[in-house]
């Protein structure tokens, strides 16, 4: 189900990752995860940096999603 860009409270990373496989558009990840914290382009790739999302263990982890034209090519947990 759509958050309609509100972001959700947090997510694990394994939701995280399931909520923005290779592939996906960005539409559909603003969909699910909500606006990022920030926005930046590292090596020529749009990455979208999600500060607070994920939470494991009662820690706040970071994700990133590195897009290749639109698409999500990469996503890391840090």
């Amino acid at each position: 189900k759509p958050f309609r860009g509100n972001r959700p409270k947090t997510l694990t990373f394994d939701e995280a990752f399931r909520s923005a496989p290779e592939g996906t558009d960005k539409d559909t990840v603003l969909q699910a995860l909500g606006q990022p914290d920030s926005r930046r382009i590292n090596q020529g790739f749009e990455v979208w940096q999600y500060d607070t999302l994920v939470v494991e263990e009662g820690q706040k982890h970071i994700l990133a999603i590195q897009y290749d034209e639109g698409k999500v090519a990469e996503v890391h947990g840090m």
